[in-house]
């Protein structure tokens, strides 16, 4: 009876450290199976979407991503999905966000649907085969911005052309300052609607104004065509300036159709009128 004990009690201890074994992988074989990337639970937008002076030249927004997960999260790729924008291709970020980590991601838009003035903007954000969609806050101002700036400029390109023309020539300054070059803009109409013409304004770079300067509003055409005396003067006459300014010919123009409020839309010369303007540095004051 002894020996049947002692065997039994050997084949249950076996079968215990056996049932553990099963129960508990190899440590090494959890080292050999690395975990699939995606993101993680914890990212989340740290602050509204931004867009500084710089994006706003190449069509891009800022990101700010933030890891609020207690592990690193990786992220392949990022895309702004909106009804208001056409898709674009997603961004490749290849980032990795630490724990309680921000990274400020730049990604690209599409342009603006103006037949589409709603819709709950989403990030698409790809890691590996995973896909995460991250509501984006509403009202996205930024967004909100972008998309009325864009369709206020597609609405008054349709109702007026602007040509720049051939005829600009330096004329000297009355205070002392650089030279200003004067011409004109021609306005053409392009159908039968009402068009008021509020402002002028240049760039950091340069000013545009009328001429006298100050006319307001400028003028109002319904049909036909109608050319503004105009002239471009430098507002700095140092090579510093230059090298800041990120729009030196992002012009801005403000009217009004019919009785609706007053929009904008940029307004950038042509090459010709360009290097006429860049050559008013020459005559600059040598004392600033």
């Amino acid at each position: 009876m002894r020996w049947r004990s002692a065997t039994l009690a050997i084949g249950l201890t076996v079968l215990t450290v056996l049932a553990g074994c099963a129960g508990e992988p190899d440590a090494s074989t959890q080292q050999r199976t690395p975990p699939s990337p995606s993101p993680k639970p914890g990212l989340q937008l740290a602050e509204p979407l931004l867009q500084d002076r710089l994006d706003a030249t190449r069509r891009l927004l800022t990101v700010p991503l933030r890891n609020g997960g207690p592990g690193v999260a990786h992220v392949d790729r990022i895309a702004l999905a909106s009804p208001r924008f056409t898709d674009v291709p997603a961004t490749t970020v290849d980032g990795d966000l630490a724990p309680g980590q921000q990274i400020n991601f730049s990604i690209a838009y599409g342009t603006a649907r103006c037949d589409q003035d709603a819709g709950k903007p989403m990030l698409v954000l790809e890691a590996g085969e995973r896909v995460e969609r991250l509501a984006v806050p509403t009202p996205a101002q930024i967004l909100d911005r972008l998309w009325r700036s864009e369709c206020d400029q597609k609405q008054l390109e349709a109702a007026f052309t602007i040509d720049w023309g051939q005829s600009w020539s330096q004329v000297p300054a009355t205070d002392g300052g650089a030279a200003r070059l004067r011409g004109g803009l021609k306005l053409t109409a392009s159908g039968n609607e009402r068009i008021v013409v509020t402002d002028l304004r240049g760039s950091v770079m340069f000013d545009l104004d009328t001429v006298p300067a100050g006319k307001q509003p400028i003028t109002e055409l319904a049909s036909g065509s109608r050319t503004v005396p105009v002239e471009i003067g430098v507002r700095l006459c140092f090579k510093h300036g230059l090298i800041e300014a990120k729009k030196l010919f992002d012009f801005t123009l403000y009217a009004r159709l019919g009785d609706a409020d007053q929009v904008y839309r940029m307004i950038t010369p042509p090459k010709l009128v360009q290097q006429r303007a860049l050559a008013l540095l020459a005559t600059c004051p040598k004392d600033e």
